[in-house]
């Protein structure tokens, strides 16, 4: 395998699973964050240890909290950061990009390539943006420095904006994780948000618990038959609006099944059986990504895309109105609606013939 220079932004839970297993891999990788306290536990450690299905301890070449020092030299970018935090990351990035270097968000949520893309454009920018459909990990960072991996989620979609530069991108890709695949494009990724299906509805029907401070195992007790006929209702919305635009989504049932070899007569079974979900918990605050980041970058662009095309999506707006109340937020307003997306005045066959 080629050795690449590769830039991971962002030293999350994800960030330190990918900075790890590329490294592992044989990649020189740079490992950056803003959070400065974050950086200096991992430079003091020195080395990510990998546990579960990857193993390995292995030590990165350049952890920092200087961003251009991070970029430097490096062919890929690979931002990791929650998706809320998309857009000012990209003005970031804007004097410091070079022009060969690429971009990769993994995720990209839904309209992750679009607006990165958009925002290097308007400065002038021509570099080309990837975009994973999800985080290859399941993942949890125990601690700075030591990451347990529980899944490993390796075959994954992935869009390039411009398409022109797909194959160019896709071919240098492959040489670090091979079992990227080209999407249709960027729609396709955003459309198959398995994220905003799993997280902010399960979270919303819990808040009662989280607020209270209780633990519990988030899959195995926190979506119960109840909720989950919520979000399977919310998922078959989802579905309904990629048909809208020529896209046929892969539903949540089928999503785990592809994705981790689970069965089950229902969602709720499925969730059960998947081993990759027995041990996570509970998130500790209803200030956490799975709504902060979830709903805006998941469900405001999933309910404004069907709004736009005659789609009922009454169950994801329930949500997204309940995490508007429980955070005190306009998600609609700060997250990917339209306007944010660019896409604000064009009609469901311009936006089909620009991003399908």
């Amino acid at each position: 395998m080629a050795v690449h220079k590769l830039a991971v932004l962002g030293a999350g839970n994800g960030g330190q699973a990918l900075a790890g297993h590329l490294t592992l891999l044989g990649q020189d990788v740079s490992l950056y964050d803003i959070d400065r306290e974050k950086v200096q536990a991992l430079q003091s450690r020195r080395e990510i240890t990998l546990s579960g299905k990857l193993e390995g301890t292995v030590s990165i070449s350049l952890i920092t909290d200087s961003l251009g020092e991070a970029l430097k030299g490096r062919e890929i970018v690979i931002v990791t950061t929650t998706t809320d935090q998309h857009i000012s990351l990209a003005k970031e990035l804007v004097p410091l990009l070079t022009e060969e270097q690429i971009v990769l968000l993994c995720p990209g949520q839904t309209g992750g390539g679009i607006v990165v893309r958009n925002v290097l454009r308007a400065a002038g920018k021509d570099n080309p943006v990837a975009e994973t459909q999800d985080l290859i990990y399941a993942c949890r960072a125990t601690k700075p420095g030591e990451v347990t991996v529980s899944a490993l989620k390796l075959k994954m979609a992935t869009a390039v904006l411009p398409s022109e530069a797909g194959v160019r991108v896709m071919n240098l890709l492959h040489e670090i994780i091979p079992d990227l695949y080209q999407a249709q494009g960027p729609l396709q990724i955003g459309f198959n948000n398995t994220g905003a299906m799993l997280h902010p509805a399960p979270v919303v029907l819990n808040a009662g618990r989280i607020e209270a401070g209780e633990s519990f195992l988030y899959y195995r007790a926190g979506i119960t038959p109840a909720v989950a006929e919520v979000v399977e209702a919310a998922d078959r919305e989802r579905v309904a609006v990629a048909a809208a635009y020529g896209i046929q989504a892969v539903s949540l049932t089928q999503w785990l099944t592809d994705t981790y070899g689970v069965t089950g007569d229902s969602l709720y079974e499925m969730l059960q059986n998947n081993a990759a979900y027995a041990n996570i918990k509970s998130v500790p605050s209803l200030q956490n990504r799975f709504l902060t980041e979830d709903t805006p970058s998941g469900l405001v662009p999933l309910e404004a895309f069907g709004q736009l095309a005659g789609v009922e999506t009454p169950v994801m707006t329930s949500v997204i109105e309940l995490a508007n109340r429980l955070l005190g937020q306009d998600f609609r307003a700060a997250g990917r609606n339209l306007k944010c997306l660019g896409l604000e005045g064009m009609s469901v066959s311009e936006i089909k013939e620009k991003y399908v």
